[in-house]
């Protein structure tokens, strides 16, 4: 069984599977397909395995027309100079600071006071992809793409184990938050709009996570601006992630 540390390190090659995400074993590395994002993960690869790899995951994405990639690289990544290596072959930092792995695995310290609901009905589930593709300015090209998608896998979605929370302020909605939910509560992205900041809409969805879990661990990659927020709630430091991005996929 995976450690802590392991979950929120490479959390998509954990999660459990739900209608729009496939998931490919390439031997040494866990390759995902979701939506308009594709991610490489639990990379352990000999050094003489790393360009190989590098070319294998372009040619599967090139079979599906993708043309980006992510390489989650954290403490457990090998080789041990792994983000060097491919930094050498062309790929590029998605930030400047790494995401930090975390996890909360004692009683949440919070007593939240927004409003926040669970995501039943096909209108709630467009408003909250539409809160993620504002406050992430996706393309209007990947808004359609992922909205038809979802029309069309609403039904599935709703009984898979993928969660969505929609934040409420003053009756409207103005955050929204995702968990998988298997042997750990995987917190799979949230965005908050820039009018709500700071108001508590975010501390509310993770405890609204914590509770849908029913005591499992939560982990999570936090950037710079939910970390302070996670922190404060009791979450636990666990290792740096550094994100990749390769653009030379064709």
């Amino acid at each position: 069984m995976p450690t802590l540390a392991e979950l929120a390190e490479d959390a998509a090659a954990y999660t459990p599977l739900w209608p729009g995400i496939d998931r490919v074993d390439g031997g040494r590395f866990c390759l995902l397909f979701l939506e308009w994002l594709t991610f490489v993960q639990r990379v352990r690869l000999a050094p003489e395995e790393v360009e190989p790899a590098l070319a294998d995951v372009r040619a599967r994405m090139a079979e599906r027309g993708r043309t980006r990639a992510m390489w989650w690289i954290g403490e457990g990544s090998r080789p041990a100079d792994l983000r060097e290596r491919l930094l050498g072959h062309g790929l590029e930092p998605l930030a400047p600071e790494p995401l930090l792995g975390m996890a909360l695995d004692t009683e949440l310290r919070t007593e939240p006071a927004v409003e926040v609901r669970p995501v039943t009905v096909l209108d709630d589930y467009l408003t909250a992809l539409a809160i993620e593709h504002e406050v992430n300015d996706v393309s209007d090209e990947a808004r359609s793409v992922t909205r038809a998608e979802g029309m069309r896998q609403w039904q599935r979605l709703r009984s898979s184990p993928l969660r969505h929370y929609l934040a409420l302020i003053d009756g409207e909605p103005v955050a929204m938050g995702r968990a998988a939910i298997g042997e750990a509560v995987f917190l799979m992205g949230g965005a908050t709009l820039a009018c709500a900041r700071g108001r508590g809409a975010y501390t509310a969805l993770v405890a609204e996570r914590w509770r849908a879990g029913g005591g499992r661990p939560l982990v999570a990659q936090a950037g710079p601006e939910s970390r302070p927020i996670l922190g404060k709630l009791g979450f636990r430091e666990l290792g740096e992630i550094h994100v990749l991005v390769d653009e030379t996929a064709e």
